[in-house]
């Protein structure tokens, strides 16, 4: 098996160790493993397949997420009895510096899309990069299915599981977890358990932007709000009151006439006729 050898690096460690196609952001890339220390260099790695008689790039990530990008021109050479040896004399300095690249890979995923499958169920899951940290590595957390985060040993989804099956990854890669080792635990015979990861987007997830809403701003028109109050009022009750009218009544009267009658009245007039008594002598 071909192998590199890096021989110091400066930075933050640990170190994560990466063998790509190129330096660019897009490129393929195969992570090699960590340095824990500095004083764990010199650091040899075994070169996967793909990359043996072929160029190719080292990325070396520390912990601040510093990355530092080398290409070099030349595969191991085809004999496997030599061993070819990443001397960074060969091309710049014998230090290999890790300083912040622009074109370097992603170190903190935005977002992981996972389809999980386990006895017999099927779940489609994202989980947001979230700014608490969790055991000291970062984690992404889900509102109803948990959170991928690092227990210390492995990457793994924490406080949910699918029908019994547990998902995790062995890979110690820093400061996120790859999408290639993923595993599960806990498949009954017979059922059908899978495992996939995506990702998207770098970096914490853009905060939302606010939507502005129109505020409709009352105007100070006066409102005639009936108040349910209880108030005596007065009833115009209409009063057929009946009221004599004089009216005056011309009623016949019978006034007696005082209509002088010419009664003849027979009076009797005395006529003084000499009556001769006779007298005695």
């Amino acid at each position: 098996m071909d192998t590199v050898t890096i021989n110091s690096a400066s930075g933050t460690p640990p170190f994560s160790i990466w063998i790509a196609d190129s330096c660019d952001v897009l490129s393929q890339q195969i992570y090699l493993g960590q340095v824990e220390t500095n004083g764990d260099f010199p650091a040899t790695f075994n070169v996967p397949v793909p990359y043996q008689n072929s160029p190719y790039c080292i990325k070396i990530i520390d912990f601040d997420e510093c990355v530092v990008c080398e290409c070099f021109g030349f595969g191991p050479s085809p004999s496997p009895t030599v061993t070819p040896t990443v001397t960074p004399t060969n091309t710049q300095t014998p230090t290999l510096t890790p300083t912040p690249s622009g074109t370097g890979p992603c170190l903190n995923e935005t977002y992981y899309d996972g389809v999980f499958e386990g006895n017999g169920f099927t779940e489609t899951v994202r989980y947001t990069l979230s700014t608490t940290l969790f055991n000291g590595q970062n984690q992404w957390v889900s509102p109803n299915n948990g959170s991928i985060g690092w227990t210390g040993v492995r990457w793994e989804v924490l406080d949910w599981n699918l029908a019994g099956v547990i998902f995790y990854n062995p890979a110690p890669t820093f400061p996120s977890p790859n999408t290639t080792n993923w595993l599960y635990q806990g498949c009954v015979n017979g059922a059908t358990c899978s495992v996939s990861f995506t990702t998207e987007g770098c970096g914490y997830a853009p905060t939302p932007t606010p939507t502005v809403t129109p505020t409709v701003t009352p105007t100070n028109t006066p409102t005639n709000t009936p108040t349910n109050t209880p108030t005596n009022t007065p009833t115009n009750t209409p009063t057929n009151t009946v009221t004599p009218t004089n009216t005056p009544t011309n009623t016949p009267t019978n006034t007696p006439t005082n209509t002088p009658t010419n009664t003849p009245t027979n009076t009797v007039t005395p006529t003084n006729t000499p009556t001769i008594t006779p007298s005695s002598v």
